[in-house]
């Protein structure tokens, strides 16, 4: 009766639509076994969809697909089979096998519209687990093990016996006298997690008979902790900052989040569908990189094809290109006209107006004394040799004006200077502009920015030309 209720306490916690079907994994061993007799107490027959796999690594492979044939066709259940086509296999078996599991799992749940996929994993299995993890890396997120609930393919993916020990759920199989294949190759040690099992774990628990469950228990501590960090590291995101879009996530720093760095990141990069949460090694790389104040910017891979991007005080989280080379047509010069709007790609719009011209208002106001010499204008993307007049003589290079503004290495490219057909640099348009001398045979213009993503526009009277 208790274990009944704990697998129907675990679907109503999920809150799955009515009468949507539900994909159990079946191995046919005694854990999985249990579970499908359980379900079959708690949820509608026609509801279940029971899934094994093949795998075709054992002699007794076939037998136990044969053995859950029978138990589904006397039960009236569904039934489908997997047979895993693989090559010899010489290492990496385990994972290789688990991977193909869940891309079966998956396939079944889009295809049937299943709400849930459940599987068999106990209290001994999360033990396992926490130790496995514990020895194979410093990440505190790695010790929370296997998750009771979390999402998978479009629905979810539940774990109820989670908390059940593995004497519990044989103990129940043989008072209802289940019927289980027993998977010989467990009692091996030529995997990590048999040795664990029959070395590691006896050894604890002829310390403390209780370690198994302390150990679970730990697991299921962490996660809650975890948990709540999530809970008030979201609090900590100011959505006006945040920027996202297709395989994309942007968010502006401000001067207070140098104290929360590490929440942050780690959030964001959740925000950001980034697939595999960040080790601690890759946060830690990724805030030291923040904090270097002599590289303003930088990149940092963190697997999956998925990046950290540095761009001053702008942190980016995004999905590599397939082809970094891939990139639009560039972009080409073109002549200005006066009393006319030019649209660039970084979303500012500028022109050249002469002073009886009704222009609005702009973003940034630039008086311009120009000879006839220097018609027709034109703009064209900004070239290492520009530089523009400041007072006094003085000059300074394009390259310098964008690294002073904090222009990303990816974006400069979008920025156009203003010449005149003499070659002399009039603007580096929305950034800077050249010092123009009222002269004699001169004329006044005012060159004119729009930021069409800012509202901090502003009136010039055309009289201060």
């Amino acid at each position: 009766m208790q274990l009944r209720e704990t697998v129907a306490q675990a679907l109503q916690r999920a809150q799955l639509p009515t009468s949507a079907p539900i994909i159990v994994a079946v191995s046919t061993g005694v854990d999985s076994m249990v579970l499908l007799d359980l379900l079959q107490q708690v949820v509608a027959p026609r509801t279940l969809v029971v899934a094994h796999v093949n795998h075709q690594l054992r002699t007794a492979s076939q037998a136990e697909a044969q053995f859950l044939q029978r138990y589904c066709d006397q039960h009236q259940l569904r039934l489908v089979i997997r047979r895993w086509e693989h090559p010899q296999l010489t290492h990496g078996m385990e994972a290789q096998a688990r991977t193909f599991r869940y891309h079966f799992f998956a396939e079944l749940m889009q295809q049937y519209h299943a709400a849930v996929l459940i599987t068999a994993h106990h209290q001994n299995d999360q033990a396992e687990t926490v130790l496995m993890r514990l020895a194979r890396s410093e990440d505190v997120g790695a010790a929370t093990g296997i998750q009771p609930d979390r999402p998978f393919a479009g629905g979810r993916l539940l774990r109820p016996l989670l908390s059940v020990s593995k004497a519990t759920l044989r103990a129940y199989a043989d008072q209802h006298q289940l019927q289980w294949c027993e998977d010989q190759t467990n009692q091996l040690d030529d995997v990590t997690r048999n040795r664990i099992r029959h070395a590691v774990i006896p050894q604890l628990e002829r310390e403390n008979s209780q370690a198994v469950p302390h150990l679970a228990n730990f697991a299921k501590n962490l996660q809650h902790f975890f948990a709540q960090y999530h809970t008030l590291a979201t609090r900590l995101i100011d959505e006006r900052r945040l920027t996202t879009g297709p395989n994309w996530l942007e968010y502006q720093l401000s001067p207070a989040d140098q104290a929360v760095l590490e929440p942050l990141i780690r959030v964001l990069a959740e925000r950001g569908a980034v697939p595999e949460p960040l080790t601690t090694g890759q946060l830690a790389q990724i805030v030291h990189l923040m904090q270097n104040h002599h590289r303003p910017q930088g990149e940092i891979d963190v697997g999956q094809g998925w990046q950290f991007v540095k761009r001053y005080q702008l942190i980016r989280w995004q999905k590599k290109a397939a082809n970094p080379k891939e990139s639009s047509q560039l972009p080409r010069p073109f002549m200005v006209v006066l009393n006319h709007w030019y649209r660039l790609s970084h979303h500012l719009m500028f022109g050249v107006f002469t002073p009886d011209y009704p222009v609005g208002p702009v973003t940034r106001f630039h008086r311009l004394w120009l000879p006839t010499a220097a018609f027709p204008l034109r703009a064209r993307p900004w070239q290492a040799t520009d530089r523009l007049r400041l007072q006094e003589n003085q000059h300074q290079r394009a390259r310098r004006i964008l690294i002073n503004h904090k222009v990303p290495s990816e974006k400069r490219a979008q920025y156009y200077t203003l010449q005149t057909a003499t070659g002399e640099t009039l603007a580096l348009l929305g950034l800077k502009e050249s010092v123009q001398p009222a002269q004699a045979g001169r004329q006044p213009y005012m060159l004119a920015v729009k930021n069409e993503r800012k509202n901090d526009e502003r009136r010039y009277p055309n009289s201060t030309v």
